[in-house]
């Protein structure tokens, strides 16, 4: 049977769910002024709560790396939002790639929690949005002047070479090293701790 409390997770969870959609479409319906109204701060404040308790149950209780990664992702997403909001002029369209950059780090932390090592399946995936991320970040700041339409005509041809390049020598390499090889028990993923709200047989 499923732990209660991983039911009451998956419940909770879901709900912050639809904090995080209202407090998302608040800003993006107007990206450049910082939202000022007392809905988007309660859903705020609930992602942050409910974050800190998902990061918390998940290691104490349900022991679920997608609990983790979740938690993650709402109580650091959160905590940016208000930090933007409070200490900063500038806001989401500048600071976005940083929302990325720490969703690639809950990945590789939830991954690393749920091996006790580091995975490539949660390694790469991880280091690819933090590097997108980052190199975003040179444009919205305008550390590079060259327009990002101009850049990205020709980054993307390179970038899906340097990922080809890399996917090719991890399989040459784990031919000769098998401890790199996910095993058919260990997905890399989560799909074994996906979110049912029923009752495990």
């Amino acid at each position: 049977m499923k732990t209660g409390g991983t039911r009451f997770l998956n419940i909770l969870l879901s709900i912050t769910l639809i904090f995080f959609a209202i407090a998302v479409a608040i800003t993006i319906n107007n990206p450049y002024v910082k939202p000022d109204s007392y809905t988007f701060f309660i859903c705020v404040y609930i992602q942050v709560v409910a974050g800190a308790f998902a990061i918390t149950w998940s290691l104490l209780k349900t022991k679920k790396a997608i609990h983790l990664f979740v938690g993650l992702i709402f109580f650091t997403w959160s905590l940016l939002l208000l930090l933007l909001h409070l200490c900063f002029e500038s806001y989401i369209t500048v600071w976005w790639p940083v929302f990325g950059i720490f969703a690639g780090l809950a990945l590789f932390l939830s991954g690393l929690y749920k091996y006790k090592k580091i995975k490539f399946g949660y390694l790469f995936p991880s280091c690819c949005l933090v590097f997108i991320d980052l190199w975003y970040f040179l444009f919205t700041f305008q550390f590079i002047k060259v327009p990002f339409s101009k850049v990205l005509r020709y980054s993307c041809p390179a970038f899906f070479v340097i990922v080809a390049t890399i996917l090719i020598f991890f399989f040459v390499l784990q031919q000769k090293h098998k401890n790199l090889v996910i095993k058919d028990d260990e997905t890399g993923t989560f799909s074994d701790e996906e979110l049912h709200l029923e009752d495990d047989e």
